[in-house]
């Protein structure tokens, strides 16, 4: 496990651009719908999702209940730039603000 700056190991939360974020072939969820060792694209692991999963129920619930902040949505980057450092930040708070640059 990895240790992320700031008081009490918090991690940094940030709002993403849904069009920046892929969904990961490498989510244990999905993994066993899919087949081993293949490149599959973001509509494969759409399909997977569909044919596996409640969304439906999920969606509603969203529209119902709105999103909850206390389950928030886990994002990893994908390539960070050669020299970035988690253990660079002091805080998470700028660690949040260098997230932030990247993202932009």
């Amino acid at each position: 496990m990895m240790d992320i700056a700031g008081k009490g190991n918090r991690r940094p939360l940030l709002d993403i651009n849904i069009d920046s974020i892929a969904l990961d072939r490498y989510n244990p969820r999905l993994i066993p719908y899919l087949p081993k060792d293949e490149k599959v694209s973001q509509e494969e692991l759409v399909r997977v999702l569909y044919d596996h999963f409640d969304l439906e129920n999920i969606g509603l619930s969203l529209v119902q209940n709105g999103y909850f902040d206390e389950e928030p949505i886990i994002v990893v980057p994908e390539n960070l730039p050669d020299g970035f450092r988690l253990d660079a930040y002091d805080d998470v708070d700028e660690l949040t603000d260098a997230y932030k640059k990247l993202i932009e």
